[in-house]
């Protein structure tokens, strides 16, 4: 929706990046915009970054120039992260943090916690304060306790 007040020649000079498209499905001002964006940025030869959850094609938008010129784009798919993927994200994040969890608590979390980024991020931020706070080391009944109070 900012796209309604931005200055749309000056963005489409630099690859762009426009997030949540979705959310401009029914506001006819900002499709407009993103429309006159992504022709100008395509006449200059920059990229445009397009995200938003779910297919293009099922984004609704309402100008049917716009919505065809979405389905056009070319389509990448980001899934949840894996076990060892997330099973780095919680390491990293306690590492961060200069935690040193015992060996059982990440495979128990990553278990348990929802498949994102943020889930890791808050979890880890969690347990960093309910130990700092009761001084308990970071252990699996721990992990336990954190996420029965973040549930």
């Amino acid at each position: 929706s900012d796209l309604i007040d931005a200055d749309i020649p000056a963005l489409a000079l630099t690859p762009t990046a426009i997030e949540n498209l979705p959310d401009i499905a029914k506001n006819q001002a900002a499709q407009t915009a993103l429309f006159h964006l992504h022709n100008l940025m395509q006449s200059n030869g920059q990229p445009l970054l397009m995200t938003g959850t779910g297919a293009p094609n099922h984004w609704g938008m309402s100008l049917p120039d716009l919505q065809s010129r979405i389905d056009a784009a070319g389509v990448a798919t980001l899934n949840a992260p894996d076990d060892t993927l997330l099973s780095a994200v919680i390491a990293k994040q306690f590492n961060d943090r200069q935690l040193m969890p015992r060996p059982d608590v990440i495979p128990y979390l990553v278990l348990r916690i929802d498949r994102s980024f943020a889930a890791a991020r808050d979890v880890v931020a969690a347990m960093d304060e309910h130990s700092l706070s009761r001084h308990k080391p970071l252990t699996r009944a721990l992990a336990g306790q954190v996420l029965d109070n973040l549930g």
